[in-house]
């Protein structure tokens, strides 16, 4: 999780050093297939609205007319639910397959099946406010590894349904709100 690059080389790709580009392969290119396992996470519900925050800890599941009707706009519009995530993924995985030729194949699973999503025990302040980091000059590493280990371990201790987590190659946390680097407020 700290590192750049990761260390798991998941294509079987042939590199100089970690950076370089890979060396193209003569010959066949065996097709690989690449299993992500994504969980949705929402937050401990602002209650009163935190309004330093996007949105109140939870994801947007108004229809898509409602959140028409109230936002005027159609960027990124609700419901964020399942199905929602799992487009995006199957975005991703069209991509893939098309400009690797067939050689690279997605296939993923998004968790918690149905509309529900594990719900963190803190706001999302908590996750990404400087102020509750122990040492300020290591935000948001700090920060962002608390997510990971709340949400990863919240699924993985569910009783919403079991997940077998050697299955997967590669792990996508989709959580409520606005991340930091898209949060321009401040």
């Amino acid at each position: 999780f700290r590192s750049d690059v990761s260390r798991r080389n998941l294509l079987d790709l042939k590199r100089k050093t970690p950076f370089s580009l890979p060396y193209m392969q003569k010959g066949a290119i065996t097709p690989k297939t690449v299993k992500i396992l994504g969980i949705r996470v929402q937050f401990k519900k602002e209650l009163p609205d935190d309004p330093t925050t996007t949105g109140d800890g939870w994801f947007d599941l108004r229809s898509y007319e409602q959140f028409y009707q109230e936002e005027r706009h159609v960027i990124d519009p609700a419901p964020h639910n399942r199905v929602y995530f799992e487009a995006h993924i199957e975005a991703l995985a069209n991509y893939w397959r098309i400009v690797s030729n067939g050689k690279l194949n997605l296939e993923f699973d998004v968790y918690p099946s149905g509309d529900t999503a594990y719900t963190l025990p803190y706001t999302i302040s908590h996750y990404g406010s400087i102020d509750s980091t122990p040492r300020p000059q290591f935000y948001p590493v700090e920060q962002l590894d608390l997510l990971f280990r709340h949400s990863f371990t919240l699924a993985d201790t569910s009783s919403l349904e079991e997940i077998d987590f050697s299955n997967y190659d590669s792990f996508v946390l989709f959580h409520a709100g606005s991340d930091k680097q898209h949060d321009l407020g401040e």
